[in-house]
């Protein structure tokens, strides 16, 4: 086995764990809560997830990167990654919870809003120490830590949910188990890494920030529009009619996480290979390829099972699975092409296209939302990603030179 299929698979199981973890917590939380609450949890963790790519702003994947070529410039980027963080955590903290006041329907998300924000900060230190096995592809650790830490917080939301906990109490499971996957990942990196840990001090460098935002990997993008259209759902619909597809964008989101799971693992190995010249993107692609489509329509026969699991009440979700479940392969096929770009050192234009792409398909869910219901809405993702993939492919193809060579697919 080669050490970029290991690591991929490593890297798919720790995306797993998410799938498997994101699943459980939502059955919990419909079961217990009911699909009303499962409508205000949908909101907060879609909320939280939009600001993640402002805190990350592509530092990990400049962490990835330094680590994976072996440069002096691990180092600094892993110090500029937490000096960032903490400078910009605060202000990035009251907007979340700006969002949550203005549009949270209960004194309960708001609180809740609050409490996952406090933790996806906490996520994002961790991150910034996962990454550096990452880039120099160990990734047991990564899995070892992200696997963890979703059992740590199912067993947290059990415990919560079986003595009558609510929403707030939810977002306080999320708080504790995401500083305790800070902690380990920490300890881990100076003790198996030799990372040396710098003092924890904010500082903002905006080259730095420019740089990591041409940087930011293509699931923030594209995980962002899957937000972005639940969270209009969710304002415009309201609970009731934001519910049943919230476990739709749910399990799309899971998908493309499993399905894309690989893309860091491709990042690490093109950068540290690109001087030998030893890249087959054509198998890469086959292989993303088919675990696209095969998620889809995976995603799409298991649709049924939905009431199954969260209650008759969710029989809506059947049809808002099996549409959004075609976003999984244009969400792969722009993503992996994303992914080399950037390994190529053509992240500039790489992201100028990304958020072309954000901001036209925010527009076209906002409009659909208002006067095409949910299910229109819905299918708007696929529709533009699909575009965006032929874009990026094209791009890819005349900009970077194919290289023959030892294959890449796991």
């Amino acid at each position: 086995m080669t050490v970029f299929t290991r690591n991929a698979l490593l890297l798919t199981a720790e995306k797993a764990s998410h799938l498997v973890g994101a699943l459980i917590a939502m059955v919990l939380v419909a079961r217990r809560l009911g699909p009303e609450i499962l409508a205000d949890y949908g909101f907060v963790i879609s909320v939280t997830a939009f600001f993640v790519p402002l805190i990350d702003v592509g530092l990990n994947t400049r962490v990835i990167k330094a680590a994976a070529a072996k440069t002096e410039r691990g180092a600094s980027a892993f110090e500029e990654a937490i000096g960032y963080r903490l400078a910009v955590s605060p202000a990035l903290l009251a907007l979340m919870v700006g969002v949550g006041l203005a549009w949270g329907r209960t004194p309960d998300v708001d609180l809740a809003v609050l409490l996952v924000g406090l933790s996806t900060i906490a996520m994002s230190l961790g991150d910034t120490a996962n990454s550096v096995f990452k880039g120099l592809q160990r990734s047991g650790y990564s899995f070892a830590l992200i696997g963890g830490l979703n059992v740590v917080l199912l067993g947290l939301l059990l415990v919560v949910l079986n003595r009558g906990g609510g929403l707030a109490a939810v977002g306080a499971c999320y708080l504790v188990a995401r500083l305790l996957y800070v902690f380990v990942a920490f300890w881990l990196a100076r003790t198996r890494a030799g990372v040396s840990l710098p003092l924890a001090r904010p500082s903002f460098n905006l080259k730095v920030v420019v740089d990591g935002l041409f940087h930011l990997p293509a699931p923030y993008f594209l995980g962002n529009v899957l937000a972005i259209a639940y969270t209009t759902t969710y304002i415009v619909g309201g609970e009731g009619t934001a519910g049943p597809y919230y476990v739709g964008y749910r399990a799309a989101a899971a998908v493309f996480i499993l399905v894309s799971a690989g893309f860091e693992a491709v990042l690490a190995s093109t950068t540290a290979e690109r001087g030998g010249g030893v890249v087959l993107r054509q198998n890469v692609g086959t292989t993303f390829a088919l675990l696209a489509i095969g998620g889809a329509i995976a995603l799409y026969a298991i649709a049924p099972v939905a009431p199954v699991f969260f209650g008759e009440v969710f029989l809506e979700s059947v049809v808002a699975i099996r549409v959004l479940a075609w976003t999984v392969p244009p969400f792969a096929f722009a993503g992996l092409a994303h992914t080399f770009l950037i390994a190529h050192d053509k992240q500039r234009s790489a992201t100028f296209h990304m958020l072309i792409f954000l901001f036209l398909t925010t527009a076209i869910v906002v409009v659909t939302s208002y006067t095409m219901g949910p299910l229109t809405t819905a299918a708007v993702p696929s529709l533009m990603a699909a575009l965006l993939s032929v874009v990026f492919w094209v791009r890819l193809h005349r900009s970077t030179p194919v290289v023959d060579g030892a294959s890449l697919s796991p």
